[in-house]
């Protein structure tokens, strides 16, 4: 039987400032990066804080509940490996600590609205790489 071919997903380098959000993704949390400058909270990790330019910052858990503040349905893969099986649900999430990120949503799209609100789960999309997934709550 002949080597399945390894599929590469398009997932950034791992570096000083993103490893801390990768390491609690395994451990099962979601992390952020607190500004220790000006208390800004931010994800996806940059090494810059936005609002100050301050390098200095810290990792803080996030409690993963947020509400819909956008969501459209994806019909075709937004990368060639995708892990996702279109159509599937994209949203933007804002996190109740603050950040907006896009993640995927479990759920029917008919239940859907702006402001309902959602819980992430952390879901392995590759060895060792763990994206949210979010649910209605």
């Amino acid at each position: 039987m002949a080597d399945e071919p390894k599929i590469e997903y398009p997932f950034p380098a791992i570096q000083d400032y993103t490893e801390g959000y990768w390491q609690g993704a395994i451990g099962g949390k979601i992390r952020a990066q607190q500004c220790k400058a000006c208390g800004y909270v931010r994800l996806p990790p940059t090494a810059h804080c936005s609002q100050c330019l301050s390098t200095r910052s810290k990792w803080v858990d996030l409690s993963g509940h947020g509400s819909i503040w956008s969501w459209v349905i994806m019909h075709r893969p937004y990368f060639k490996h995708h892990w996702q099986v279109p159509p599937y649900l994209v949203a933007l999430v804002r996190l109740d600590e603050g950040p907006l990120i896009s993640a995927a949503i479990d759920a029917d799209q008919e239940r859907l609205a702006v402001g309902k609100k959602l819980r992430a789960r952390l879901e392995e999309v590759a060895p060792g790489r763990f994206l949210p997934v979010f649910e209605l709550t």
